[in-house]
């Protein structure tokens, strides 16, 4: 039988495999297995920890770039872009009602429409993004590291919306991100919440769960520990962003049904995918009528803090027990 691409991928890669918690140093055990990444079809597993429920992606693979192709930034907040921008906006507003320069880094900003929203009402934007050019970023300064943002700052706030997930070693980046800050400053970070009823209900099939993409899969707890460990004390602001909740619920159905991976959020951001005709338009249709339908609960899944989304905000309070892996 002849071997696909991806299977003869994954016989050659390199296994970069982490067997221990970077948070607690237990052994991770076994979660999910079989998490096919929509892009690839490659498969993953992800391991987990018994203490703190931190997810870690299994094996991560020891190149990215392949899984970064052009159509993965392209429209990818679509039609909810501006409601997005507007409440993230709003939350740093409130944080940082008393900063006077108010300078913001937002760490992973992709084509930076966020960071011209906040630059337009008088911020110092800047931003971190490691595939740039993907738009024209108006008024915003783009970096493609963590340490070229050490000659610009300190900053007033730093903002990772989706991104910490994606990043290989998170206490350096926790480490990292707390010389960034002014002594009152503030970190914003949200991620998917892999403890959530979402996750739990759709397992293998949840869409946020995005292998290999997401190296890490964390829980309040996770979070949360993290956060202490680098001398942060937190406050959790919310447990959902809508739109990433709606679409976490109606694509997950479909992919548990057995349609091609994605699909439904694919046309929607304006990707390409292998089903057409009839059959990708009765995927939006469906994908649409769960939406509509599930609207309410699960905007009000998000205010008893049962969403899928964790957003929390940090300042720093004591020096870093540690930064070791």
């Amino acid at each position: 039988m002849l071997q696909t691409q991806s299977d003869l991928f994954n016989e050659m890669r390199i296994r970069v495999r982490q067997t221990v918690c970077p948070l607690c140093h237990l052994t991770l055990v076994a979660g999910l297995d079989n998490v096919a990444d929509a892009q690839t079809g490659d498969t993953f597993s992800i391991l987990k920890c018994v203490q703190c429920g931190l997810g870690v992606t299994d094996p991560a693979p020891d190149e990215m770039d392949r899984y970064y192709a052009n159509e993965y930034h392209g429209g990818r907040h679509g039609m909810t872009a501006k409601m997005c921008d507007s409440r993230r906006t709003q939350i740093v507003q409130q944080l940082c009602s008393r900063s006077s320069e108010k300078r913001i880094l937002d760490v992973g900003c992709g084509d930076g429409t966020f960071l011209r929203k906040l630059a337009k009402s008088g911020w110092i934007a800047m931003g971190v993004e490691k595939y740039p050019g993907l738009d024209q970023f108006q008024g915003v300064q783009v970096l493609d590291s963590l340490d070229q943002a050490q000659s610009t700052g300190p900053y007033d706030c730093i903002t990772l919306w989706h991104v910490l997930e994606h990043l290989p070693d998170v206490n350096e980046t926790l480490a990292s991100l707390q010389t960034l800050l002014k002594p009152d400053g503030v970190l914003v970070i949200a991620v998917p919440d892999f403890d959530s009823i979402p996750s739990k209900v759709f397992g293998a099939s949840w869409l946020h769960l995005d292998v290999p993409r997401h190296l890490f899969h964390f829980t309040s707890r996770s979070l949360a520990g993290l956060m202490e460990k680098h001398g942060f004390t937190h406050q959790q602001l919310s447990r959902s962003e809508i739109e990433y909740d709606l679409m976490g619920i109606a694509q997950s159905v479909l992919n548990a049904a057995g349609a091609e991976p994605n699909a439904f959020m694919k046309r929607l951001t304006g990707r390409t995918t292998r089903t057409a005709g009839w059959r990708l338009w009765m995927q939006v249709v469906v994908g649409t009528l769960i939406c509509v339908v599930g609207a309410l609960p699960i905007w009000l899944a998000g205010r008893t803090r049962n969403g899928g989304t964790l957003i929390f905000a940090a300042r720093v309070a004591t020096p870093p027990q540690g930064t070791s892996n």
